[in-house]
């Protein structure tokens, strides 16, 4: 958020630098101690939340999960995965569902039935 922005009020970004650094020092504090794997999920719910989203790298010890948020019904839900993921992305794919917020939920099968098929499935 920049300076003066309210959470829940203006919508935030992220670059793929910023991810990056989180994601090398979380890696750093995983191997020096010796933890298993921690996940690391950035979520998106506009094309612009991520800057130079192509720049984005794994490491080891991070599970990076890019997770496609965002309200709405089964068809907008597709697209905005369709629209969000690629096959290249380092790290793995989620998809969030909201009880209240979504209409006509999307079933387990359904969300199953997306390609690539997420790793990392929210309910909320």
């Amino acid at each position: 958020m920049a300076a003066g922005q309210v959470p829940g009020q203006s919508i935030g970004s992220v670059t793929a630098h910023e991810v990056n650094e989180v994601s090398k020092h979380v890696s750093g504090i995983v191997q020096r101690e010796q933890l298993p794997e921690k996940l690391l999920i950035v979520h998106q719910f506009t094309s612009d939340m991520i800057a130079n989203r192509r720049g984005l790298r794994s490491y080891p010890g991070t599970a990076l999960t890019l997770n496609v948020d965002g309200f709405g019904g089964p068809d907008i839900k597709r697209r905005k995965y369709h629209e969000f993921v690629r096959r290249a992305d380092p790290g793995e794919h989620g998809f969030k569902l909201f009880y209240r917020e979504d209409t006509n939920l999307m079933s387990p099968s359904q969300v199953l039935r997306l390609r690539p098929q997420p790793s990392f499935v929210v309910y909320e």
